[in-house]
């Protein structure tokens, strides 16, 4: 748990990682136990084949790539600046998360 909840945190990078080693036993647990997560306890026979369309990013429209104007500019990772400003917002958060 999470915070003290029921809540599962989920880390892109990890999401990232699973789908890249789609093959993986690994990825395999990682999709089981998210898609648990969800109340979806048996993983449909398919369930790669559906990973790879969902993960298409020349489908979506919020991939970095398929963004217009000034929302394309968005940083691989934050700023020192937009880092301090998380920090005094919600001190300890990135530490949290695991970003520091």
């Amino acid at each position: 748990t999470w915070m003290g909840t029921r809540a599962r945190l989920l880390k892109m990078e990890e999401l990232v990682w699973a789908v890249k080693n789609l093959d993986s036993d690994d990825a395999e647990q990682y999709f089981r136990t998210t898609l648990g997560y969800c109340g979806i306890k048996t993983l449909p026979h398919d369930w790669r084949k559906r990973v790879l369309i969902g993960s298409d990013r020349k489908q979506s429209t919020t991939a970095r790539e398929n963004l217009a104007g000034q929302a394309n500019d968005v940083p691989d990772e934050l700023p020192d600046a937009q880092k301090a400003l998380v920090d005094f917002a919600l001190p300890g958060l990135r530490k949290l998360l695991g970003y520091c």
